[in-house]
């Protein structure tokens, strides 16, 4: 038990003196007197059991020693064997040898520890070899030769040891001494960002110092290399504290920035270099951070140099501005910007700027955190880390997070707006400035770059012979306006619209409009690109309300009297004065109506329109409204002086579709221009008046000129017989052969319209009927028979064909037949037109 007690207490001694190794020592000192305890408790027990061979055994007079630690030594002297004895046949010894040679044991002594161990051996500096060189900085510009290889530009480490740690070795230290391949056997295959230099191979040394005397500047060169670099340029900023050469290592790392900063792991290590040198070394000036609407940025947390810029405002209790605002959002790690944000950074950025202010006008204002800003910089080449001060004790608004939600939700409002921008860039990044990409931006946003400008010059030019409003034709104007043309040379309604939209945005207006016409539709006819337009300046294009009774009723007007003055084929320019002076003399209308107006009109008077849909929305019109367009359509004929077959003709089927007798046709042409007797008088050759009526006129009595009178009879009379002679008597209710006023006699009132057929879509049969007749034909028809077809079915010809091509611009928004000699059908709506026909 002494023993036991002994060795219990010197393994405590090891323990306290030399710490945890000693505690194994102890444990089996502990075991070996525990076992030793049982077996004398066994002897005991047996006493007289135990057998003379046992008692008698020898046993090693010399004890064997146990050291503590430090060295742990074992005795050199092993321990004697204990006495076989006997063995039976088998080789096997009797049960009562083996039981006494169990109790037999040595005996130990305990040495007491010196109080001073000898210390531990260690390997000295020295004899690592020559590594105790230290390494040095070579400023910018110097050259230095390594391992025959001239390399300059300075801004690194060359040497054999860098820092205090005799045992640490730098990353971005270059040591002179290691090997490197030959040239042109250099290879960056392999390298990690977080390689070292003395762990490179010496294909990977040869890489690094190619690149590194090759300006540093290669856009392919491995990024492994570009960190290599930049662990250098950190620990002389961060790690040694070189604050005079900030200026000069901070331009260094934007220059990387812009070259390898499509590498999103620099792009971060690299941006955080600089915003904490900033931090370090402040400006004398202090500047607003830079805004990244890249798609590709993340931070795990807000920028340090937007936290402290922000900082400052919450500090001096200003509000933020829109640039703040959206600093703020962009740097949040969850910001969440959709496609049109990052795809379109520099329109949303103006957008933005339009619509804080219009939510904040006074700027949003933010109370300052009780949160300080605690930052330090983490080395990228994991070797360092050093805390950073803020000037000053700034609020981090990195732990405000109640505005977010608000601005979160103007920024959801401004993507919104831009998103049929982005789809269009995105389809077409080609034509990002082109004026079609312009007309999807916001109508106040005024960052469509120089488009609106360019344009705006160009259409300057097409008033620069003075003229007020001029007229070109639409080719010009998609060309001025750079939206492509489709290869059939027809403009669909779509491409003129967002042609008169874009007119719009340079303030000048164009005629025929048909946003503005009586009745606009979504989906109107394709228009000729060779079909004559006006142009003339108005804010923002001259919008007006086209639903205006007053202006509805002068449009009217005007359109009843251009179609009257063009049914001859020509338009006089008495007619042409006539109706601007119309125009110019009403008080009801506001200036950008009457300029309006006076486009439309002269944009008739060069390319008249079909007459047949204009009579029918005249014909809905209110009486008075009627009326006044009879009356103008009379004034335009008779503008020219006198009235032509053709002018007549006109009137009479005006009159028809309006509802109107036709017996004012004859006594207004009986009454001459003016609408006076002097003025419906004949005059000579020379311009003087007849003899023998002066009297007459003096004494006031109204004078007939029969001779005028007659000449008007007899060309009624030739157009009465040579309707007669197309149209049969007995044709069939609806058959479109209208009543021919009789002979030599006043014309009867005219029917009022007749109710819609039942044609398809509108058309009457026999119209109906021809058209089936031309659309069934396999091959264009011939005019020949397409006269034939139609007198077969009652009608004239030119006005079959008229009526089918009216017919076309209403139900397909284009004319039906391309040509009339042959008569063909537009291929593409053969399709559509058959069924119809064939119903």
């Amino acid at each position: 038990m002494l023993g036991s007690a002994v060795a219990l207490a010197a393994a405590a001694m090891q323990f306290v003196q030399v710490g945890w190794p000693a505690l194994v020592t102890g444990a089996t000192v502990l075991l070996v007197g525990w076992m030793s305890l049982g077996r004398r408790s066994g002897d005991r027990a047996t006493g007289a059991g135990a057998t003379t061979e046992a008692a008698s055994a020898p046993v090693d007079p010399a004890p064997s020693t146990i050291h503590a630690p430090p060295d742990l030594a074992i005795p050199a002297t092993p321990l004697p064997a204990p006495p076989e004895g006997p063995r039976d046949t088998f080789g096997r010894r009797p049960p009562e040898a083996v039981a006494s040679e169990a109790h037999v044991e040595p005996a130990f002594t305990v040495t007491p520890l010196p109080d001073d161990p000898a210390p531990v051996p260690q390997p000295s500096p020295e004899g690592r070899g020559k590594r105790g060189r230290s390494a040095r900085w070579v400023p910018p510009g110097e050259p230095v030769e390594i391992q025959g290889l001239t390399v300059t530009g300075g801004l690194i480490y060359v040497g054999e040891k860098l820092g205090s740690d005799p045992w640490r070795r730098e990353n971005c230290l270059i040591d002179p001494a290691l090997p490197v391949a030959k040239a042109g056997r250099g290879s960056a295959t392999g390298l990690t960002y977080w390689c070292r230099y003395d762990g490179l191979n010496p294909a990977g040394r040869r890489a690094y110092l190619d690149w590194l005397a090759g300006g540093r500047s290669d856009p392919a060169a491995s990024i492994a290399l570009v960190f290599l670099y930049f662990y250098g340029l950190e620990y002389r900023l961060f790690k040694e504290g070189v604050a005079a050469d900030a200026p000069v290592l901070v331009a260094e790392v934007e220059r990387l920035r812009a070259i390898y900063g499509a590498n999103s792991s620099f792009q971060a290590y690299a941006r955080s270099f600089v915003e904490a040198a900033r931090l370090l070394v402040p400006a004398a000036e202090e500047r607003r951070p830079e805004l990244n609407l890249d798609p590709n940025f993340y931070s795990y947390e807000l920028p340090l140099a937007v936290r402290v810029h922000l900082g400052r405002k919450l500090a001096d209790g200003q509000p933020l501005d829109a640039d703040d605002a959206l600093l703020w959002l962009a740097g949040l790690p969850d910001r969440g910007f959709r496609t049109p944000v990052t795809r379109c950074p520099d329109e949303f950025a103006a957008l933005w700027r339009l619509r804080f202010p219009a939510k904040y006008p006074k700027g949003l204002k933010v109370g300052a955190p009780k949160a300080r800003i605690k930052a330090s910089y983490r080395a990228a080449s994991s070797t360092f880390q050093v805390d950073l001060k803020a000037p000053g004790s700034l609020p981090d608004i990195a732990a405000v997070s109640a505005p977010v939600r608000k601005l979160r939700e103007l920024v959801e409002a401004c993507t919104d707006e831009l998103d049929a921008f982005s789809r269009f860039v995105g389809r077409r990044p080609d034509a990002r400035g082109s004026v079609q990409a312009a007309l999807l931006l916001p109508p106040d946003l005024a960052c469509a770059g120089d488009a609106w400008t360019a344009v705006g010059e160009r259409c300057e030019a097409l008033f620069a012979a003075g003229a007020a409003m001029p007229a070109t034709s639409l080719r010009r104007l998609l060309e001025v306006m750079e939206i492509p043309l489709p290869e059939e040379g027809r403009v669909p309604q779509a491409g003129v619209t967002q042609l008169c939209q874009a007119l719009d945005r340079v303030g000048i207006g164009i005629e025929p409009d048909r946003r503005y016409g009586p009745e606009p539709r979504a989906g109107a006819s394709a228009s000729d690109a060779d079909a004559a337009v006006v142009l003339f300046k108005g804010a923002a294009g001259a919008p007006v309300d086209a639903t205006r009774p007053e202006y509805l009723a002068l449009r009217g007007v005007i359109e009843a009297a251009c179609l009257a003055a063009a049914s001859d084929g020509a338009v006089s320019q008495g007619a042409a004065d006539g109706m601007l002076a119309a125009i110019r003399g009403t008080d009801t209308l506001s200036l950008a109506e009457k300029s309006r107006l006076t486009a439309y009109a002269l944009s008739i008077h060069r390319n008249p329109p079909k007459p047949q849909g204009i009579l029918r929305r005249l014909a809905g019109r209110p009486l008075s409204e009627r009326q006044a367009c009879a009356r103008a359509a009379l004034a335009a004929v008779m503008a020219g002086g006198q009235a032509k077959p053709a002018e007549v003709r006109f009137l009479e089927r005006l009159h028809a579709f309006l509802a109107l007798p036709a017996d004012g046709i004859y006594a207004a042409l009986h009454r001459g221009p003016l609408g006076s007797a002097a003025s419906a008088e004949p005059r000579g050759a020379d311009g003087s008046q007849p003899r023998g009526d002066v009297g007459d006129r003096a004494s006031g009595r109204v004078v007939i000129d029969a001779s005028r009178l007659e000449r008007v009879r007899r060309e009624t009379q030739a157009v009465a017989s040579l309707l007669s002679d197309i149209f049969v008597e007995d044709s069939a209710p609806g058959s479109g052969a209208g009543t021919v006023s009789p002979p030599g006699g006043v014309a009867p009132e005219a029917p009022a319209p007749a109710p819609a057929d039942t044609g398809p879509a509108g058309l009457d049969p026999a119209h109906a009927g021809l058209l089936a007749a031309v659309a069934a034909s396999p091959d264009p028809m011939p005019r020949e028979a397409f006269d034939r077809a139609a007198r077969a079915n009652g009608l004239f010809p030119d006005g079959a064909l008229e009526t089918i091509n009216e017919w076309g611009f209403e139900r397909f928004d284009e004319a039906l037949i391309e040509h009339d000699d042959p008569v063909t059908i537009a291929a593409h709506l053969r399709l559509h037109l058959l069924p119809s026909t064939t119903a």
